[in-house]
């Protein structure tokens, strides 16, 4: 018996997460999405944190100081309110360590072995991300549950929560100014070319068609409760465009005073690629995923910064692109930006 939530449990939840919001990066000519999403701070709860926060509180919670959370209480049947809920003289908490049923008073009261299992469970630390993900959750869930909050408010709180307390690394950008190609022709004219050519490499997301996050939303049936593996392969797809695209960056010659930007957006795209792949693993990892889901916000971000500081260099620059010329695909992105 396994206690913790199934990998297609997390999965689901990881779907209201996506169905909350997100971005997609600068390959859409689209309306700028509302910005109010599942990543939004909530100023008046303290943010993601502070939900968080709030919920470990609960989640720690020991009311009787028996050793058993009150969630674990929960899941128990025991009294949260009683250290000692079978009267045998014995805290709940040390007879669940001792594999002894704590609402059956001794002798005679070993629990069953699906019951040790569960109770191994749940102090185990030799969990995957998965199993640590899901262990969380049910003890977040049932905290919340026994606030009596709206079934709406536990979701959103849930969700909030966990994505508070994904572990992700810094960026560790691959590729170094050594690596690109240097012009030190700064002149209005060699700028131009440069941004064309640029924008001419951004074609490449015309082929493009469908977001990673409503990929990932159109991968579950909601209402046949399936996931569709199958259509994790346009993922693939996606993150082989981020990847040719760094390429191409790697071998256009950038002029001296954008080279700085020019390897930001190199490393950009080669992060993006790497978040999609552990996006990927959707189905046979959703923690691995959710690590992978955060990257991909903070390299989208990272693009708008792109897109707001190439707009603010070009007009110091007084560059202007034609509507005919290539480099205007980036006359449109700035149009998006607030």
């Amino acid at each position: 018996m396994n206690y913790l939530p199934s990998k297609k449990f997390i999965f689901i939840i990881l779907i209201a997460a996506f169905l909350g919001g997100g971005f997609w990066l600068v390959k859409t000519k689209q309306k700028k999405p509302e910005t109010k999403n599942i990543y939004q701070k909530n100023e008046t709860a303290g943010g993601a944190a502070g939900i968080a926060s709030k919920n470990l509180k609960y989640a720690e919670k020991d009311s009787d100081n028996d050793g058993l959370k009150d969630w674990e209480e929960a899941l128990w049947g025991t009294d949260p309110e009683k250290p000692d809920t079978d009267k045998d003289g014995a805290k709940d908490g040390d007879e669940i360590k001792l594999k002894r049923n704590p609402l059956a008073p001794a002798p005679n009261d070993e629990l069953p072995k699906e019951a040790i299992a569960i109770a191994e469970q749940l102090q185990s630390e030799n969990l995957t991300l998965t199993e640590k993900t899901g262990r969380d959750f049910f003890a977040q869930f049932l905290a919340l549950k026994s606030q009596n909050l709206p079934k709406e408010q536990i979701q959103e709180d849930i969700i909030n929560s966990l994505f508070a307390n994904i572990s992700v690394s810094p960026s560790l950008d691959v590729y170094k100014t050594s690596d690109i190609k240097i012009s030190y022709d700064n002149s209005k004219e060699n700028v131009k070319k440069y941004i064309n050519s640029l924008g001419y490499v951004f074609k490449d997301f015309d082929a493009v068609t469908e977001s990673e996050l409503e990929i990932i939303k159109q991968s579950f049936d909601e209402e046949k409760d399936e996931i569709i593996p199958e259509n994790f392969q346009k993922l693939g797809k996606n993150k082989s465009v981020y990847e040719g695209a760094a390429l191409k960056l790697l071998a256009l010659k950038t002029p001296l005073n954008y080279k700085n930007s020019h390897l930001e957006l190199i490393n950009n795209f080669n992060n993006t690629a790497l978040a999609i792949g552990k996006m990927e693993k959707l189905t046979e990892d959703p923690a691995l995923a959710m690590t992978g889901l955060e990257e991909y916000r903070r390299e989208t971000e990272k693009a708008v910064d792109f897109l707001k500081n190439l707009k603010t260099r070009l007009e110091k620059d007084n560059i202007t692109i034609s509507s005919y010329e290539d480099g205007y695909v980036f006359v449109e992105y700035f149009a998006k930006l607030n």
